[in-house]
């Protein structure tokens, strides 16, 4: 399957209704390449899951700053629980630092909302990790711990 967006698409190897594309240059990750897999084989979710996608590559690194505020919040909530280590941040914005970008997942909810997922590694929650979920890829809504909780 080819996509004017993603390029050649390919069944997954862990699922064939889950389709993934080579990696990809992602601006606000400082044009990092990240694996890209769609969660559907349906022409109007591949459709809907291109406009999110490409919504998501108009947002650049100033952005990404903007967006600290969200991903710190999360390493706070796990820095109140008291099992994870002070990472003694001077700004909020050095808290990427201690993130590593695994893949971007574009899922699509009951209404029809594509949901762009980024799953992350990161140095204060090694168990649970890092989701970001943009919301049809336009803005960041919520970090969070990987899970199926993606939506506001």
């Amino acid at each position: 399957m080819k996509s004017k967006i993603f390029g050649d698409l390919k069944e997954t190897e862990y699922d064939s209704d889950w389709l993934e594309a080579s990696p990809l240059e992602i601006p606000y990750f400082s044009n990092e390449k990240i694996k890209i897999t769609l969660v559907e084989k349906d022409s109007e979710y591949i459709q809907n899951a291109e406009i999110a996608f490409e919504n998501f590559l108009k947002l650049t690194e100033t952005d990404k700053n903007k967006d600290s505020e969200k991903v710190y919040e999360y390493y706070a909530e796990i820095l109140k629980a008291g099992y994870t280590k002070n990472l003694n941040l001077k700004t909020k914005s050095e808290i990427w630092n201690f993130v590593t970008v695994g893949e971007i997942v574009l899922h699509w909810s009951e209404n029809g909302t594509i949901y762009l997922c980024v799953s992350c590694e990161c140095e204060w929650e090694i168990e649970h990790g890092l989701q970001l979920s943009f919301k049809n890829g336009e803005k960041l809504i919520k970090a969070n711990s990987h899970s199926d909780d993606f939506e506001e």
